[in-house]
């Protein structure tokens, strides 16, 4: 609502999300001990009452500031430092849904929703095609996401063997 605006900082020691008001005088509020490690980007949901990240070590959280409690949602298998600061969530205009995307065991990524109401996270791709870049659209109904699986090949003049060229394409 732009009304408070969420930061991450090491100004107690360690990298902590900070919550602060502009244009009040009231400090700014350290609201989480997470102790040591990074954690990337931060993504509201529309109502202003969670906020979705990713750590160093992967794992996808939702912190609730109306009760201050922080939800572990998932876990990448191989992100390092690139596939973190990439990571990406999109709420649903409801604020009950976000979704993502994540890598596989067979290297692929997959889409996922997660219900942040009933607690309970669906992959929605079954991760035969690389799938990612999701989001809802502004009425919820739809979610739009990129995939690899546009396959018309032709024949490299160069390297004597078939090119599956523009294989991504948007899908709902």
């Amino acid at each position: 609502d732009g009304n408070t605006v969420a930061y991450w900082s090491d100004q107690s020691g360690e990298y902590e999300l900070w919550l602060a008001q502009p244009g009040k005088d009231d400090a700014p509020k350290k609201v989480t001990s997470y102790g040591g490690g990074f954690r990337y980007k931060i993504f509201w949901s529309p109502n202003s009452k969670k906020i979705v990240f990713i750590d160093k070590a992967m794992k996808i959280k939702m912190y609730d500031i109306t009760n201050g409690s922080t939800t572990d949602i998932d876990q990448a298998l191989r992100f390092m430092h690139g596939g973190c600061e990439g990571f990406a969530a999109s709420w649903s205009h409801d604020s009950r849904w976000f979704t993502y995307s994540r890598d596989l065991g067979n290297y692929h990524n997959a889409v996922f929703i997660y219900d942040a109401q009933n607690k309970k996270n669906t992959q929605v791709t079954d991760g035969f095609y690389n799938c990612d870049n999701p989001v809802f659209d502004t009425e919820g109904k739809y979610l739009y996401l990129t995939t690899n699986q546009n396959f018309t090949p032709y024949y490299s003049d160069i390297y004597n063997s078939f090119i599956y060229g523009n294989s991504t394409q948007i899908a709902a």
